[in-house]
């Protein structure tokens, strides 16, 4: 099944024409989807023979009432590694993901991937005569179990400690420890760089740690 270039909103309509500023890739790094609206979502990869140490993903998340930023805010760095290394690990990321251009004309209205629509592949403003009423039909339908799907999120998330809530903060100092955060966007805990000082606690050692203690992972 292919990723999801938008996240689902209930009220997404109160974030249309909120732009994020634009993404830009880690050095040797490059970045697959287009777009800056809310609910956005970006993959980072990196060059032949680099390696992404950072979160793999970049989701456009809105920041008060007028504003909006990409989610992690985090350091990411593509470092050079074994070349055969790199290989596998971009292999194995570009499985992962099958990215569209989110912005091209044949896209959907925001928060809506048309690959989601049940026995649809057209967006419903190619779609002709009475196709265009079944198809907006079965988008109403899936954006109701999609929504039955944010609230068990939501739900999950009110299990996750606060501390793992928390924007992960590389510091100002410039040492470079690799170290581990939980990310509420993705439910998953992702690798960053961490400066050496004044961090928070969405701060873990090993990977097992943030498991541990953000997902009760024994």
């Amino acid at each position: 099944m292919s990723a999801p270039t938008f996240i689902l909103s209930k009220r997404w309509w109160l974030y249309l024409g909120i732009r994020c500023p634009g993404a830009v890739p880690p050095a040797h790094g490059y970045l697959l989807g287009e777009g800056d609206r809310v609910g956005i979502i970006l993959y980072v990869r990196c060059e032949k023979g680099y390696a992404l140490h950072g979160p793999t993903v970049m989701a456009c998340m809105p920041k008060g009432e007028d504003a909006a930023h990409w989610s992690p805010d985090v350091t990411r760095e593509c470092q050079e590694v074994d070349v055969d290394e790199a290989e596998e690990e971009t292999e194995r990321e570009e499985g992962d993901h099958e990215v569209s251009d989110s912005e091209s004309e044949e896209s959907p209205s925001p928060f809506l991937d048309h690959s989601m629509i049940k026995g649809g592949s057209d967006p419903p403003f190619l779609a002709p005569g009475s196709q265009y009423w079944e198809t907006q039909r079965k988008q109403r339908e899936n954006l109701q179990e999609e929504d039955g799907l944010l609230e068990n999120r939501e739900g999950q998330l009110d299990t996750v400690p606060a501390a793992c809530r928390l924007t992960p903060l590389a510091g100002p100092c410039r040492a470079a420890f690799r170290r581990y955060f939980f990310d509420p966007v993705s439910m998953e805990c992702h690798s960053f760089i961490y400066g050496g000082c004044h961090g928070n606690d969405n701060n873990f050692r090993t990977m097992e740690d943030c498991d541990r203690r953000c997902l009760n992972r024994h």
